[in-house]
């Protein structure tokens, strides 16, 4: 043991001492004008040592003294310098001035026959972009990363309280973040990452604005984190392209072409992008583009790191928004060095790419050349320095994946997120000590970056205080709260606790033993709400179950349920249980089987449902009584079973005494001289539906089926994508022979997401069933339910619910055809204001229709706006019956696709 720490010792001191002997060169990179150039790159040549200036534009190297290094400065937009610096014993202090690019423009008369020619480089480049994207076969590097991040606005209602949280943990709203990590990054193609963080320093939290999904990127990819690259194939249907002119980089031309997207405003990139003449790879880019209001600046520098074959060196990233009030700016900086690669042996050869258009003979002549090979699309096939027009190179290539991709191990869809995570954080990686950071670091830090440091100390030595305390607790205990139109839920999760009389107020999860079974208590405030028929409810809710493990991997559940009417004071019950087996990576077809029964009042339409929050607010406040319900003794089984990827299957029966209901109470808040509408639904002519009691047996059928797919990679894994397919729908339902008429039901449907060209999208939602025997039911319990609406709230899925429709007016017992659809666009009205769509704005139109073989036809017409304020969605709709105006309305509701603002 003193042997081992006596060596440890010795290595620390030789460390130590390297460290001291090691030669300091520091200084700033400023403009002519002595600005200071941020995040210019310092590149020690024909070494992997390098350096990055800061904010401020200074920065600082560790090199060996006594020694010639060449150092080569970068910036975007800026002539590149080489310098030669002889170190000596000393510290060296330097300050590098960079000049503009000076631009040389050829002669080129641009007129109505001749085009820019930036058309005629971005169309090699885009040719070209498969063949860089695949060139290597693997990498390593090591990456720096560097983020810090601050509130620039606050909401006045919360200002005093951040501030005074900020307080709590040592920091002020300049020093909100402040983040650095250095990992090893691996990549293997296609599409295989894993970054293993060997150090990390952090104050503050990043929210999750990481930019490894952009390191994991790549421009030369159709989209970068939703937005289309300039490299696109669809490039030209979105951006024109100016050419600026050319530098020339160390003998290399480098031409700079001005990218302006047709359409300004979110989703799309906007700036500059440097390409490297005959090998039309990236040389660097400074973009800036807005996904859902947020700008991202860009900038990346590309350096060669083998003969042909660049790779981004420095990659800066500056993200500023307004969510919610919050005005936030986070800057994040990717350095890459140290990179050994693998070049891909199928796509290495050196080509000359022609422009279809401009070299069109000569394109002729060289495709009608590789025509003979003995495989046209075979890219192995084509000898160094061949002649292939750019249209040709994107077909050979867009094959070779294709192959690429069949060979593959399959991994299925549904079970892609088993995979290993692609970030590794090494055990040691807070524990490096300032000595280590000061060495490692390639960029000084600034003011406000250093007085964060300062207090991270202090802020872990809380965090671990505040940790003891909590693991001491006796009651230790986690509040979670969920809220929605159609209920509420509220619970504690306590740890290792007996029941006490508090959790049936605040409802209770409690672990039972090792093997994962829990018992829940639901909170009962959250189960009270109140209708015309019961008056106010509530309930008490357990639950008995297991989670699945390997050891078990069937899951089961025993969920009771008692209930009290407070008017009608009744007595209801139900229990339900479930055994389940949920899909895993080794379980393909995951399937449930539920049986229930109980003494229980339903709702008629299955869209309103007894717990309704809605309904017990419209009837305690406006006197409305939208939900009509009849109480039912009934026993139900039900299976579903996903048969394979693109098939499931739902399979029920059930047996019901139905019981009618009636109206028990006249209460509400006000309006108390109203009378509440009968429980009794009023159809089509004024008539009166016929709920009285019967008995009914029930079955119904139904199968999904998914069948179009595309191959996606993932981590090494081909798998299928059935996103962007329709979702048809069969269904069987039957009712025999008790105190109804037999009857049979069938009815289709389909449901599709349809993306259309740079941000437009049409959801649609149609379905069509008949009753095709004479006999009809003459309950209207067994009746077709649409889903009806006429609360002032519009559902999140824009095709789920009518928008104004009655809940039972249009029930049918013949056949009937419905249309939910929406189409959202990215420029109509006011959108066609790029201030507008910046800011993730968007336009929908709404048509809905419903036609039934005994009524008029129903239909409505609407307009909408979509992620106002980020969140919220405004619709003005009107209705029709038989094409005539009937009324009109406004509805609001939290935007459609809401989950999309968080995906960067």
């Amino acid at each position: 043991m003193v042997l081992k720490r006596c060596v440890g010792i010795g290595i620390l001191m030789i460390s130590f001492y390297n460290f001291l002997q090691a030669q300091s060169i520091s200084g700033r990179v400023i403009d002519e004008q002595g600005a200071p150039l941020p995040y210019a790159s310092i590149i020690v040549r024909n070494t992997d040592i390098g350096a990055v200036s800061n904010q401020e534009g200074y920065f600082r190297i560790q090199l060996q003294p006594n020694t010639n290094y060449q150092l080569r400065i970068q910036y975007v937009g800026y002539r590149t310098r080489d310098t030669t610096i002889l170190t000596r014993t000393g510290d060296i202090m330097i300050n590098i001035k960079l000049s503009p690019d000076s631009l040389t423009l050829p002669t080129v008369t641009i007129d109505g026959q001749n085009e820019d020619p930036a058309y005629t480089i971005m169309r090699r480049a885009i040719g070209k972009a498969s063949y860089h994207a695949n060139q290597i076969n693997a990498y390593r590097a090591k990456v720096y990363i560097k983020g810090s991040g601050r509130l620039l606005k606050v909401p006045f209602l919360f200002k005093n309280k951040i501030k005074k949280e900020l307080a709590k943990e040592g920091i002020d709203s300049t020093v909100a973040f402040t983040q650095e990590s250095v990992s090893r990054l691996s990549y293997k193609r296609p599409g295989q990452y894993k970054d293993t963080v060997i150090s990390m320093l952090a104050s503050g939290q990043d929210n999750n604005t990481s930019p490894m999904g952009f390191i994991y990127s790549s421009f030369y990819d159709a989209q970068v984190s939703g937005s289309v690259s300039p490299l696109a194939p669809t490039a030209f249907q979105i951006y024109k392209f100016e050419y600026l002119g050319y530098i020339e980089d160390h003998g290399v031309i480098i031409n700079k072409i001005k990218v302006t997207p047709k359409g300004r405003g979110d989703q799309v990139f906007e700036g500059l992008i440097y390409i490297t003449d005959q090998l039309w790879s990236i040389h660097s880019l400074d973009l800036i583009t807005s996904i859902w209001g947020i700008q991202f600046s860009i900038k990346q520098v590309f350096s060669p790191v083998q003969s042909e074959v660049w790779m981004p060196v420095d990659q800066i990233y500056d993200v500023k928004g307004d969510v919610f009030g919050f005005g936030f700016s986070y800057k994040y900086l990717a350095h890459l060095s140290d990179y050994k690669i693998t070049l891909n042996p199928d796509v290495q050869v050196a080509l000359t790419v022609l422009d279809d258009k401009l070299n069109k003979d000569e394109s002729k002549v060289a495709n009608e050349v590789i025509q003979k090979n003995s495989n046209p699309f075979n890219i192995n096939e084509l000898k160094q320095g061949q002649e292939l027009s750019a249209k040709q190179l994107r077909k050979m290539m867009k094959e070779y994946e294709k192959k690429e991709i069949e060979s593959l191990p399959s991994r299925d869809t549904a079970t892609a997120f088993f995979s290993e995570s692609a970030q590794v954080i090494d055990s040691m990686a807070v524990r490096r000590d300032s000595l280590y950071w000061a060495e490692i670091r390639p960029v000084a830090l600034t003011t406000y970056e250093l007085k964060g440091y300062s207090i991270i100390d202090s802020v872990s030595t809380k965090k671990a205080i505040a940790d003891k305390k909590k693991k001491e607790s006796k009651d230790s205990s986690t509040l979670n709260i969920s809220i929605g139109s159609e209920g509420s839920e509220m619970s504690i999760h306590k740890a290792n606790k007996g029941f006490q009389l508090k959790h049936l107020l605040y409802g209770a999860n409690y672990k039972l033993d090792s093997s994962n079974h829990y018992l829940k208590l639901h909170a009962i405030p959250t189960t009270i709400n109140f209708n015309s028929v019961d008056g106010y409810r509530l309930a008490l809710i357990t639950e008995l179950g297991s989670q699945s493990s390997k050891a078990h991997p069937v899951q089961w559940n025993l969920k009771p349920e008692l209930l009290y009417t407070f008017s009608r004071k009744e007595l209801n019950y139900k229990l339900t249980a479930t055994l389940k087996r949920p899909e895993t990576k080794q379980f393909k077809n995951p399937w449930s089987w539920t049986v229930e029964g109980g003494h229980y009042a339903e709702s008629f339409n299955n869209q309103l449902t007894t717990n309704s929050y809605l309904n017990t607010a419209y009837s305690l406040l406006f006197k409305k009584n939208y939900l009509k319900l009849y109480e039912k003794n009934y026993l139900r089984s039900d299976i579903a079973v996903k048969l394979n990827k693109a098939i499931g299957f739902n399979a029920s029966i059930e047996w019901a005494d139905r019981e009618e209901l009636l109206n028990t109470t006249n209460y509400s808040y006000f309006n108390r001289k109203k009378t509440y509408t009968a429980n009794t639904p009023i159809l089509w002519g004024d008539r009166v539906a016929n709920i009285s009691s019967h008995r009914a047996l029930i079955s119904n059928l139904q199968l999904n089926w998914t069948p179009f797919y595309s191959m996606v990679v993932t981590n090494g894994y081909k798998s299928e994508d059935r996103s962007n397919s329709p979702v048809f729908s069969l269904q069987y339902k039957k009712g025999w022979a008790t105190e109804d008429s037999p009857f049979d039901l069938v009815s289709i449907g389909i449901r599709h997401h349809v993306a259309i060209g740079a941000g437009d999208d049409l959801d649609y939602h149609i379905q069509a069933g008949t009753f095709p025997n004479v006999n009809r039911p003459s309950y209207f319990h067994n009746f077709v339910q649409f889903p009806g609406n006429q609360y002032i709230f519009s559902p999140t899925d824009p095709n789920k619910y009518f928008r104004m429709l009655d809940y039972h007016l249009f029930s049918t017992n013949r056949s009937y055809a419905s249309l939910l659809s929406n189409y959202q666009f990215r420029r109509f009205l006011f959108t066609t204001s790029p201030w507008v769509r910046k800011r993730g704005i968007r336009e929908n139109i709404i048509l809905n229709a419903l036609t039934t073989s005994d009524k008029p036809v129903y239909g409505e017409l609407g307009y909408s706006i979509n992620y106002l304020f980020r969140f919220l969605r405004i619709e003005a709709v009107t209705s029709w019956h038989d094409f005539k105006y009937r009324d009109f309305a406004i509805r609001f509701g939290v935007a459609t696709g809401f989950e999309n603002l968080f995906k960067f």
